[in-house]
């Protein structure tokens, strides 16, 4: 192989890495969370929020839960850091019934969830809050 077509070949493969890291990218940052419900613990300083992800025609939605501090303002780019699911390929429904949520104590949350729910994330503790999780 010359030189010529060594060269050209290697600008086309950076080329089309680019091309296919940028997709990526895209497709990563691309989704939206919608807020459903924010529900603060007794004390007013914790808050769950639970928030659909819509993350367009290749990833399904996903529902999602977070725990915050109280002062913690939702943003569209919202991703869940204690509970992620989606409705597993059709298997269950994926709405607001299918995960409920409450305050047991001032740390401690509870979350019931529909057991057909496909589970990416479902942390035990974060931000000084014990998470129990009961599937129904």
């Amino acid at each position: 192989m010359n030189i010529k077509n060594y060269k050209r070949k290697i600008k086309f493969s950076s080329l089309i890495l680019a091309f296919a890291m940028a997709r990526c990218s895209n497709l990563a940052d691309g989704g939206q969370s919608t807020l459903i419900k924010e529900l603060n613990n007794a004390a007013g300083n914790k808050k769950a929020t639970l928030f659909v992800r819509e993350s367009g025609a290749t990833v399904p939605d996903s529902y999602q839960i977070s725990v915050q501090n109280r002062d913690h303002v939702f943003e569209k780019s919202e991703v869940g850091n204690a509970f992620v699911v989606d409705d597993n390929h059709g298997q269950a429904n994926l709405d607001s019934a299918s995960i409920r949520f409450h305050w047991v104590s001032n740390d401690t949350l509870e979350i019931e969830y529909d057991k057909r729910l496909r589970i990416f994330n479902q942390t035990r503790s974060i931000n000084e809050v014990a998470i129990f999780y009961n599937p129904k």
